[in-house]
C-alpha cells in the first residue's frame, strides 16, 4: 500500500488531498480532500494519520495512538525553522551549517522545549566536523551536550538516540554501542531516515553490506526527494564494490540537482575505484 498526495497553498488557506493505493492491482483504498487554515496544520496532520490508520484497519495500542498524533511544539513558526533548519545542514556547505544553526536557534526562541530544534543543532554540529572545518574535538561534545539536552525533554526522542549513534560511531569509536543507539532509534521511530542512513554506514564499517545497502535504500524510500539521502545510496553501493551501481544511483542525484557537490564527490571516489581516473578528477 503506498500513500499519495500534494499540499497546495494559497495565502493563509491549504488545500491537501491524500490517497491510499493498492500497489497490486493499484485501486484506491481512501481518498480524502482537507482545505484548512495554515494555523491548522498541526491538527491536519493527526487527522490525516489517523484517517490512514482506519482505513488500513490497523488497531493501535493507546501508546501507538498517542505517538502518532504527537506534537513535538504548538508553534508553527518554530516548526517551519526546524524544517528550514534541516534542509540547510543538509546542504553540506559553511554556509549551509551557518544559517542551519540559526534557524534551529530561532525556533528555540519560539519554544524554549522544542526537542527536535536541539537535534537539529546536534545534527549540525557532527556534520560541520566533516565539512565545516571545524575540529571533531570540538564539534563531536558539542552534538552530544544538545543531544543529551533533547532527551531530557523527551527520552523517547528517536532522534536523539540516532544523533548518539552516530557520535558513538564516529568519534567515541563504540560500535557496539552506536548499534544498540540506531536499534533504538529504529524501534522508537522507524521512518526516520536519518538513522537508517547513519545506520547503513555502521553496517558498512563492519562488513554487512547487503544490509547497508537496504538501510540506504531504506532512508531513501523515507525521502525519494533528499539529494542527501540519495547520494548516500550510492556510497553504499561503492562501499560494497558495485562501482557500477554507485554511478548509476550518483548520476540520478545529479540529474535532479547538477550542482550537488556531495554527489560530485562520492561520484568522483566510484570512479577512482574503477581507475577511471580521468573522471574522477573531473569530478
Amino acid at each position: 500500500t503506498v500513500l499519495e498526495g500534494s499540499v497546495r497553498k494559497s495565502g493563509n488557506r491549504l488545500r491537501i488531498t491524500a490517497q491510499l493505493i493498492n500497489v497490486a492491482d493499484e485501486s484506491h483504498l481512501w481518498s480524502e480532500k482537507y482545505d484548512r487554515e495554515m494555523e491548522d496544520v498541526f491538527a491536519i496532520q493527526d487527522e490525516i494519520s489517523l484517517a490512514i490508520v482506519g482505513a488500513l484497519k490497523v488497531k493501535l495500542l493507546k501508546t501507538e495512538k498517542a505517538a502518532i498524533v504527537k506534537r513535538h511544539t504548538e508553534d508553527l513558526e518554530a516548526y517551519n525553522l526546524y524544517l528550514k533548519g534541516n534542509y540547510y545542514w543538509q546542504m553540506m556547505t559553511a554556509e549551509g551549517f551557518e544559517k542551519a544553526i540559526e534557524c534551529f536557534e530561532q525556533a528555540l526562541k519560539k519554544d524554549l522545549d522544542y526537542a527536535l530544534a536541539y537535534c537539529g543543532i546536534a545534527n549540525t554540529y557532527y556534520a560541520i566536523s566533516y565539512y565545516g572545518n571545524v575540529p571533531p574535538n570540538e564539534a563531536y561534545p558539542r552534538a552530544k551536550e544538545y543531544a543529551k539536552k533533547a532527551l531530557e525533554i523527551d527520552n523517547t526522542l528517536a532522534e536523539a538516540h540516532s544523533v548518539l549513534g552516530f557520535i558513538n560511531m564516529n568519534y567515541e569509536w563504540n560500535w557496539k554501542e552506536a548499534e544498540r543507539e540506531y536499534k533504538q532509534a529504529l524501534q522508537l521511530n522507524p521512518n526516520y531516515a536519518l538513522t537508517h542512513v547513519w545506520y547503513s554506514f555502521l553496517l558498512t564499517f563492519t562488513e554487512r553490506h547487503e544490509e547497508a545497502i537496504y538501510e540506504a535504500k531504506r532512508a531513501q524510500e523515507l525521502d525519494p526527494l533528499s539529494d542527501f539521502l540519495r547520494a548516500h545510496v550510492g556510497i553504499a553501493f561503492s562501499f560494497a564494490g558495485q562501482h557500477d551501481r554507485a554511478i548509476e544511483e550518483l548520476h540520478m542525484t545529479l540529474t535532479m540537482n547538477p550542482n550537488y557537490y556531495l554527489a560530485h564527490y562520492y561520484l568522483g571516489w566510484a570512479y577512482l575505484a574503477k581507475s577511471m581516473f580521468e573522471e574522477a578528477i573531473a569530478e
